[in-house]
């Protein structure tokens, strides 16, 4: 982050909250102590000085989203030099996001250029929504299914491997991108 043209980045995110060092975290928790640290931190409180406030800031976008998270304490722990293995993304999965936001991408195109336009293709973009509302669902089933696995790695802590932890961020930023892209799509499809 720059700040009066000074470059930082919080180091640890755990210590700019006083917590400790785990995979999963409660959000309300997070919430509440930023308020509090806020408080503290907010430049009024701090002779001016916006920088306690701005790393306190990156600091909770850290804790906050699962994926870095993950990979910020992957960072914080793995030893220095240690490879980790790949996530593999679900190359079906990636293509259908891919797919459905391309197809509600053309349709509202061909919408906007006449009504007549947007009548011809209101059955298609009906159909297109359905698709994209079952694609959601799965891939909310999953983000499910990986919240669970980050409780399960954190009952486990601190006897993770590095790889548990890597795969794991992987994945969620692969389901998130996928979500959000299907979000958009969604939103374009509603003349958003």
């Amino acid at each position: 982050m720059l700040l009066r043209g000074k470059l930082f980045r919080v180091t640890d995110a755990f210590a700019e909250f006083g917590m400790e060092r785990r995979p999963w975290l409660d959000p309300a928790a997070i919430q509440s102590r930023y308020h509090e640290l806020a408080v503290i931190r907010h430049p009024d409180r701090c002779g001016g000085d916006p920088l306690p406030l701005s790393r306190l800031n990156e600091a909770r976008g850290i804790l906050s989203s699962p994926p870095l998270r993950l990979r910020h304490l992957l960072d914080l722990t793995r030893p220095a030099g240690l490879a980790t293995k790949r996530f593999a993304p679900d190359f079906e999965q990636f293509a259908r996001a891919g797919s459905l936001a391309k197809r509600a991408e053309q349709i509202s195109a061909q919408s906007a250029s006449s009504p007549l336009a947007a009548a011809v293709a209101r059955a298609e973009r009906a159909s297109l929504q359905k698709e994209i509302a079952e694609a959601l669902d799965r891939i909310n089933l999953r983000l499910e299914a990986l919240e669970k696995n980050i409780l399960s790695l954190d009952a486990s802590w601190p006897d993770v491997t590095p790889q548990e932890i890597s795969l794991l961020a992987e994945e969620l930023s692969f389901q998130n991108k996928w979500r959000q892209s299907l979000r958009s799509a969604q939103t374009r499809l509603m003349g958003g």
